[in-house]
């Protein structure tokens, strides 16, 4: 059957001389399908750098012998009249790999089985190969034994008690010889990724968690497999072959297979939208609506992306909440808010700051944290200019009342987000919330910036003596961007572009010198200071993931 170039990607991978290795993806998997590819891949790449590692290892055994035998040879002609150094029992175990089986080839010249360019990928040899790493197989320390009973001096108990120190021994010996052994695999696993053996420990502990989750979904359908956790393993599963691809180019290919994979998936879950789009409508024009999409909301564009408008400040139509909310979870499925009345009340009231947090945000976390339990990257990176109240991380937060600031000591104090390198962004309005309970601190003078690579900055819009956002306590405001200025981006920030001058504002407030009730107000000892104020951000737009 014919099939389209577009919806179905073939690849074919340069293995031999002989032959090519091809791999096709057909155009419906489940999230299921998509997890065990995933896992396909990243167990290969590990079992491959584990082949490189025993290899290494190997080696370096053999040149340990050497320079052992070597010296010992040199000893023995220093002193005739004495005995070869020779290594202990325990370092020609530690020396002597378990898992190199010596056997005769045909024409009767040793070979191991374990120098096999290839590894054979099983689900076992993946498992076991994490347990290597994560140090699963270690002896166990036995348990304190009975205190034996009878004469001290007779011969049975002396008899007994050397057995048990004996077979103690023996124990601590292979206690030291697997702790020997471990470390220098953990050292060579360090050493050729370049990298602390608390980043590969992580890395592995997160392969495995997808393997028991791989094995208990099984024999039934997983509903906590969503879209976005996909997307989160395609993000972890990139940044570990990247790594793994620069120590051995034998995990290029794997590398790439994960690239072009998660292309693949991106067209699924646009064309899911499209579909689920044009059912909604076709529905909506059944029952006697008008069929056209609902421009007050998040929707579908033709081209599959999506389209986020504003409707009041923090409200839950925005790009920001997307991330971090159960919209994201599950593509289609939106929490239901409260809008509508409360919505044109919040638009109304917002001067007063009542209605700024109206909604019930049940399943919403922030989108620059970590998901709780886990350590993968945050699907949004927050930054700002330096270090000042609060942290960089407020910016992406819904809570009102969130004290958050940068320094005041230097010009151009900042505030920014990064949607990371698979989101861009065409921004048509953006909200912001003040980060004091000091009104006279409101911002003023600044500039809305975007970029592609957060190296080169170009305006979206700028403000200047810009009186929107109210000298309230967490006041907010939204601002419309003009239809030239959507531009592609990667990153936003706000940038304050003129110094806060207090005593300026105090005057303009009405504030009799000498007269405040404000006592931090009375006795600030910079009357102009460069601290930019912000403990909320939102944005809307058109969202589209490459």
């Amino acid at each position: 059957m014919a099939t389209d170039n577009k919806h179905f990607r073939r690849l074919t991978q340069k293995t031999s001389n002989v032959n090519d290795y091809t791999i096709e993806f057909p155009l419906e998997l489940t999230q299921q399908d998509y997890l065990r590819r995933i896992f396909n891949q990243c167990g290969g790449a590990f079992l491959q750098i584990s082949l490189s590692i025993d290899q290494t290892i190997r080696e370096q055994n053999a040149a340990d012998q050497e320079l052992a035998v070597a010296a010992a040879f040199a000893g023995a002609n220093q002193h005739d009249d004495g005995d070869i150094a020779t290594t202990s029992a325990l370092d020609e175990e530690v020396d002597a790999p378990d898992d190199e089986i010596i056997e005769e080839d045909k024409n009767g010249s040793p070979r191991s089985e374990a120098t096999s360019t290839t590894p054979l990928f099983t689900p076992q040899a993946v498992r076991k190969c994490l347990s290597n790493i994560l140090d699963d197989g270690a002896p166990k320390t036995p348990a304190p034994w009975k205190a034996l009973t009878g004469n001290k001096k007779s011969k049975a108990y002396k008899t007994k008690e050397k057995k048990r120190q004996q077979k103690l021994q023996k124990v601590l010996v292979k206690q030291q010889k697997h702790q020997a052994k471990q470390v220098q695999y953990q050292t060579t696993w360090s050493v050729l990724l370049s990298r602390e053996i608390s980043w590969i420990e992580e890395r592995a502990k997160w392969l495995h968690e997808m393997q028991k989750v791989l094995e208990q979904s099984e024999m039934n359908y997983d509903s906590s497999i969503t879209d976005t956790t996909i997307k989160r393993e395609f993000q972890t599963a990139i940044d570990v072959l990247c790594v793994f691809g620069e120590a051995d180019s034998n995990c290029q290919w794997y590398l790439h297979n994960v690239q072009q994979l998660r292309s693949q998936f991106m067209y699924h879950c646009k064309f899911r939208r499209e579909r689920r789009q044009k059912e909604i409508l076709a529905d909506q024009k059944a029952r006697g609506g008008t069929g056209v999409p609902n421009e007050s909301g998040r929707g579908v564009n033709e081209d599959g992306t999506l389209q986020f408008n504003y409707t009041y400040d923090f409200d839950r139509k925005g790009i920001l909440y997307y991330f971090g909310s159960n919209a994201n979870l599950e593509e289609g499925k939106e929490v239901e808010g409260k809008e509508g009345k409360e919505g044109k009340e919040g638009k109304e009231g917002k001067e007063s700051n009542d209605t700024q947090a109206v909604d019930d945000d049940t399943g919403w976390s922030n989108p620059s944290l970590p998901p709780l339990g886990t350590s993968s990257t945050p699907q949004i990176r927050a930054f700002r200019s330096s270090e000042g109240a609060g942290k960089a991380t407020d910016i992406c937060g819904r809570k009102s009342g969130v004290y958050s600031c940068t320094d005041y000591r230097k010009p151009r104090q900042y505030y920014g987000i990064d949607f990371g390198p698979f989101y861009r962004v065409y921004p048509n309005a953006y909200t912001l919330r003040h980060g004091s309970s000091q009104g006279i601190l409101a911002l003023r003078d600044w500039t809305f910036e975007g970029s592609q690579d957060g190296k080169k900055w170009f305006p979206i819009r700028k403000h200047r003596a810009d009186m929107e956002l109210p000298r309230l306590s967490y006041s907010t405001n939204t601002w419309k961007i003009e239809k030239n200025n959507q531009r592609r981006c990667r990153m936003l920030r706000v940038v304050q572009t003129k110094a806060v001058d207090v005593s300026e504002r105090l005057h303009d407030s009405g504030v009799v010198e000498g007269k405040s009730n404000d006592a931090t107000v009375e006795s600030h000892p910079h009357p102009q200071h460069h601290a930019l104020f912000l403990s909320g951000i939102e944005v809307y737009g058109r969202l589209e993931e490459i």
